[in-house]
């Protein structure tokens, strides 16, 4: 009886460990170079992967709301500007101007600073991450 090879999914180390055994001392700048490029990718995938999520919480959080309230207007607004930015980042079509108007954040959005404060902070973190992302003119 014949085993199946186990696999997996390697971790950004071990793909870099795997990758550079082919190479000799002398290519180590081929290596860091394709190093960075993985690394840049995996966090262009996660930050899409990230906001799609962000956005389907918000959605939910506006559900909770009664459809005629700000609560419900604000939520689901900053949920499709997290989705645009989102997609954008995927297209290769962002830019910071996009990260600047947020409606959750504005003086509108302050209404529910005490009800999801949690939800306030991821927003804020992930419009960060994506202007730091996108600040490094790696898209």
């Amino acid at each position: 009886m014949q085993e199946e090879p186990i696999s997996f999914t390697p971790t950004f180390p071990e793909a870099v460990a795997r990758f550079s055994s082919f190479f000799s001392k002398r290519d180590a700048h081929v290596i860091i170079c394709f190093s960075i490029f993985i690394k840049l990718m995996m966090d262009k995938q996660e930050i899409i992967n990230i906001g799609e999520v962000l956005a389907k919480e918000l959605a939910k959080a506006s559900s909770k709301y009664s459809i005629k309230s700000d609560h419900y207007d604000i939520l689901g607004y900053e949920s499709a500007e997290i989705e645009k930015i989102a997609k954008s980042i995927k297209n290769g079509s962002a830019d910071t101007s996009m990260l600047s108007q947020s409606t959750l954040l504005s003086d509108w959005g302050a209404i529910l600073e005490h009800d999801i404060p949690e939800l306030i902070l991821k927003v804020k973190q992930y419009r960060k991450l994506c202007e730091d992302f996108l600040n490094s003119n790696i898209t």
